[in-house]
């Protein structure tokens, strides 16, 4: 695990390996937007969050689908306190807790974001929800343009949502995915993940305008 601190109040993790990515964050993740209300806001052990996310069959996908993973500060916090309320804290949770709080003032907001090594695009994606809740000009500007997006494209709006649920967010930070994915992502993948009309003028128009966001308020670099 390699510690980037990009500001005082921003700090990213980043792994060799996507096994110790998801082994370090899993449980803090889930905590602050599990779509699950089992998993939600809850001080659940390991074994609980095997036995929720497992199918039927046995088959759990979690440790290799989510490559990127960010919170705020305070969710951080709350998670920390119930957990160890149950005494609950895995050794990559231990580390990580005790790098936090020898990096950052934990009584002012601070923002963690995890990726693996070198991944540019999924570091990207993770900025945009550490400004979205860092910088409250970002996060006017962004509310502005999804509720444009919300008004004047209902149909594109309800299926990008439709499909970030559907992924496993929760509704609560909808808004949040939305921007952070109209803004960094390649237009292939928002083609194919959801189904965005690239020949689509509005659609073009629409995306460029959260990237021009993006690139205005980034001050941080790929470099990792």
């Amino acid at each position: 695990m390699q510690l980037n601190k990009l500001d005082n109040n921003l700090l990213h993790f980043a792994f060799k390996k996507q096994k110790d990515l998801a082994l370090t964050f899993f449980r803090i993740q889930e905590f602050y937007e599990s779509a699950n209300p089992a998993l939600i806001k809850k001080p659940f052990d390991v074994f609980t969050f095997l036995n929720e996310s497992m199918d039927s069959d046995g088959n759990l996908d979690y440790f290799s689908q989510w490559s990127g993973f960010n919170f705020p500060g305070y969710a951080y916090l709350e998670w920390k306190h119930d957990a160890k309320l149950t005494g609950m804290f895995t050794s990559a949770e231990k580390e990580l807790d005790r790098v936090i709080t020898s990096n950052v003032d934990i009584s002012k907001p601070f923002y963690i974001i995890g990726t693996l090594k070198n991944d540019a695009a999924v570091f990207r994606h993770e900025v945009a929800h550490a400004l979205y809740y860092l910088n409250s000009g970002y996060k006017l500007d962004m509310d502005f343009l999804v509720n444009k997006l919300k008004n004047d494209q209902p149909k594109f709006y309800k299926k990008m949502s439709k499909t970030l649920l559907k992924k496993g967010y929760n509704e609560s930070v909808l808004v949040d995915e939305l921007q952070a994915y109209l803004s960094t992502e390649s237009k292939k993948y928002l083609h194919e993940e959801f189904d965005v009309a690239l020949e689509a003028e509005e659609h073009k128009t629409c995306i460029s305008g959260f990237r021009k966001i993006f690139k205005k308020y980034n001050i941080y670099t790929n470099d990792m």
